[in-house]
């Protein structure tokens, strides 16, 4: 196991504590040979180690474009348009997310206007099952609001964008992690399902 080479022994070293850290319960890995510590790549003997103390080039995030298909009103309408956009995605971070931060962006065509507004602050997302929890800032409410119209095109904004998605069929809105009971005149307290009526 143990060569001349201390490149080699660390990267060794560091394959064997990668792929025992990925087991549950294993949290921290010391790898000896012939009963003395290995050593890092410097030669310097190594401790008990984890998997986020080792980052190798093969842990490097990947990235693709992808094309998304979100949802913005018209500036003459209270419906919502489609407006397809191609981005760059990777691995760190839920294509649910993306698609919330491009929304608050606002969109490309100048036929459209903004369903949210551009200081709405996203906290993160998860799923579950069919449903996607999204979790923003508790002063969504008071940035978004204004009258029922606006409040319930950003609300639909987010649904329907992200219903676009197979794996996601309804979308259920958390304020700092907690669920509140109404936006404006919308109930927002439970999963809400994508509203095709509002589409134009």
């Amino acid at each position: 196991y143990r060569t001349d080479d201390d490149t080699k022994n660390a990267l060794s070293t560091y394959a064997v504590v990668k792929t025992l850290c990925a087991l549950d319960g294993v949290d921290k890995v010391k790898v000896t040979a012939d009963g003395a510590d290995m050593t890092d790549g410097s030669g310097t003997a190594a401790e008990y180690l984890t998997a986020s103390d080792i980052n190798l080039a093969s842990d490097m995030y990947t990235s693709e474009t992808r094309e998304i298909t979100l949802y913005f009103p018209h500036r003459d309408s209270e419906n919502l348009y489609k407006e397809r956009r191609t981005i760059k995605i990777t691995d760190q971070q839920p294509v649910e997310q993306y698609i919330i931060n491009e929304l608050i962006k606002g969109p490309q065509s100048e036929e459209m206007a903004a369903a949210l507004s551009s200081d709405t602050k996203l906290l993160s997302v998860e799923i579950y099952e069919d449903i996607c929890f999204v979790n923003l800032k508790s002063d969504f409410t008071e940035k978004n609001s204004g009258n029922a119209a606006k409040e319930k095109l950003a609300v639909y904004s987010i649904v329907d964008s992200l219903t676009e998605l197979k794996n996601i069929k309804r979308v259920q809105f958390l304020m700092d992690g907690k669920r509140v009971d109404k936006f404006g005149e919308l109930d927002i307290k439970y999963p809400i399902s994508r509203n095709s009526v509002i589409i134009g």
